[in-house]
């Protein structure tokens, strides 16, 4: 049996926040211009949930997901760019 991975996007919270407010601040701009173009490169423009990867974790610990199996699964709004400034 092998292990299943997890891989959230960028979560919701203050964790993000901090990040994005020592961005703005760096780069003379705000917050909301940096949050912005975080967001823009996932098709579903928003950041994850910490309960849509609560919800994967449950899932995954379920019988329903028995047959699944070494497989990394990205919870990230399907991100098609890497947000690099």
């Amino acid at each position: 049996m092998c292990a299943n991975a997890i891989c959230p996007g960028s979560v919701k919270g203050a964790r993000i926040d901090r990040v994005i407010e020592g961005e703005a601040k760096l780069r003379g701009v705000s917050f909301e211009t940096v949050a912005k173009e975080h967001v823009v490169t996932q098709s579903l423009e928003r950041f994850v949930k910490a309960s849509e990867v609560a919800d994967l974790a449950l899932f995954l610990a379920s019988p329903q997901a028995f047959m699944i199996n070494g497989q990394d699964i990205a919870v990230d709004g399907h991100t098609e760019a890497f947000h690099i400034k």
